[in-house]
């Protein structure tokens, strides 16, 4: 089954099933999107709707009740597809050949790409892998280098070649 054919009605004859048919929905979309990245491209509204869908999903599985649990996650998976929709509607493109969409912590989502493409249907800002690497500081260059496996919140330039030897 493919997302795209979100409508189908789950055949599972256990509760389990229904779990993994919905796990496999979700997984196609993340798999073609990235983990995350639709409710963000969606917005607040249809990511908090997917979310409140999700609770229901999680108390029909908490009932055992095999109906009420192949009815949430079919709304579930109807979900999801709206929430593509959705997305889609925004002016962004499904992601293909190693492209991602970001969302930064002041909230300002962005593409990027391992090299150039066509992007002029694009709607938010686009960078490759290579121009965000040169305008990385030296300094958090450094860091990263002393500190292997470390992650960077933020960065500002200043003047470290101070006297104070900490």
């Amino acid at each position: 089954m493919t997302s795209l054919d979100a409508k189908t009605i789950c055949t599972a004859d256990t509760v389990q099933g229904c779990i993994d048919w919905l796990d496999n929905v979700a997984a196609d979309y993340e798999r073609r999107w990235g983990a995350g990245v639709l409710p963000m491209l969606a917005g607040k509204f249809w990511a908090a709707k997917l979310e409140e869908q999700q609770e229901k999903v999680d108390a029909a599985v908490a009932q055992k009740v095999l109906g009420a649990v192949r009815k949430q996650v079919e709304a579930m998976a109807r979900g999801w597809k709206r929430v593509e929709d959705e997305a889609l509607s925004t002016g962004v493109s499904e992601p293909s050949g190693g492209m991602w969409y970001v969302q930064r912590s002041d909230g300002v989502v962005f593409a990027v790409a391992h090299d150039w493409r066509p992007v002029s249907q694009l709607k938010v800002p686009f960078f490759t892998v290579q121009e965000l690497v040169e305008v990385v500081p030296a300094i958090v260059l450094k860091a990263k280098q002393v500190f292997p496996g470390s992650a960077v919140k933020k960065a500002k330039e200043d003047d470290l070649d101070d006297q104070i030897p900490f």
